[in-house]
C-alpha cells in the first residue's frame, strides 16, 4: 500500500510540474506573438475601489487607433475633483507589421 502511495505522489508531482511548465510556456509564447503581431494585444480595463488598471490606452483619456504601434499598461487613481489620474506602469513598442 506504501509504494502505491509514493508512486501516486510521484505522479502527481510529475503531473502538476508538466502543467506548470506548459502554462509558463503558454504565457510566453502568447507574450512574443503580441511582440510580433500574430496576435492582437488585450484590451481590457479594471477598476478596484478609487483605482483602474487598463491597457493599451486609459478610457477617457487617450484616443488609441485600433491597432497601437506600442502596448501600455495604465494606472488610474480617483482625484478628490472626481476625475481619474493616469499614469503609465509599463510600456513597449511592438514590432513592425508585416
Amino acid at each position: 500500500m506504501t509504494r502505491m502511495r509514493a508512486g501516486l505522489g510521484v505522479g502527481l508531482v510529475v503531473s502538476a510540474s508538466l502543467a506548470l511548465a506548459g502554462l509558463c510556456a503558454g504565457v510566453g509564447l502568447s507574450g512574443l506573438a503580441v511582440y510580433h503581431r500574430i496576435l492582437p494585444p488585450p484590451a481590457f480595463s479594471v477598476r478596484l475601489g478609487d483605482v483602474e488598471i487598463a491597457a493599451p490606452c486609459p478610457p477617457s483619456e487617450i484616443v488609441c487607433e485600433k491597432y497601437p504601434a506600442f502596448f501600455a499598461v495604465w494606472r488610474g487613481a480617483r482625484q478628490p475633483s472626481g476625475s481619474m489620474k493616469y499614469r503609465l506602469m509599463w510600456f513597449v513598442y511592438l514590432s513592425p507589421k508585416r
